[in-house]
């Protein structure tokens, strides 16, 4: 009973604290986010999440808020798994299909702080994402040629990648934060940790 109380006690402290980490000129914000992918493709596939690491630096105070500059990469994979009809020997064989989608971009954002309005634990921000979508294609099947209508051509291809962002940070201690944000990127909706630089 005494454990609990002095548990109690602790998280009570803990959670009371107020962890003012401001985006300002000069410091730095690396997150590491997972949310589900977009679907760059017009087949319904098996997907893995979208893994997306950013880093954000202070660049200039403008009004209210600062400036920042940084850079995004992230990726997600998606499979598809079929059958074929040859009719050169009237049987039913499998195919699969992998797409990996990795981008690079160079982003633009800014940072507001709540410390005005006494949360000094919260900012937001929005910005741009310009850069390259990288994509992998790759396909194989354990029979003879697949027809024109299921074939996908196993080659890779560099495609422009532009999102926007609007996101949040709630810092729970001094240096890490917990995030989340929204737009038109890898994934319409990232969850994550932010820290400190």
């Amino acid at each position: 009973m005494r454990k609990r109380n002095v548990l109690l006690v602790v998280l009570f402290i803990v959670s009371s604290m107020s962890y003012g980490q401001e985006m300002a000129p000069g410091t730095g914000f690396f997150t590491i986010g997972i949310g589900p992918s977009n679907n760059y493709t017009s087949y319904r596939t098996n997907t893995s999440p979208a893994i997306r690491l950013t880093y954000d630096k202070g660049f200039k105070e403008i009004g209210p808020g600062t400036l920042t500059l940084g850079g995004v990469l992230g990726g997600f994979t998606r499979k598809l798994d079929g059958k074929y009809f040859s009719t050169s020997d009237l049987t039913w064989y499998s195919y699969k299909w992998r797409f990996s989608e990795m981008i690079a971009a160079f982003r633009v954002g800014y940072y507001y702080n709540f410390g005005d309005l006494d949360i000094k634990e919260l900012n937001a921000y929005a910005g741009i994402a310009v850069g390259a979508r990288f994509e992998f294609l790759s396909e194989s099947h354990d029979g003879p040629a697949l027809p024109r209508d299921y074939f996908v051509p196993a080659n890779n291809y560099v495609n422009f990648h532009m999102a926007g962002f609007l996101g949040v940070n709630y810092f729970i201690t001094p240096n890490m934060a917990i995030f989340t944000e929204f737009g038109y990127d890898i994934s319409y909706f990232t969850l994550g940790l932010t820290f400190k630089m």
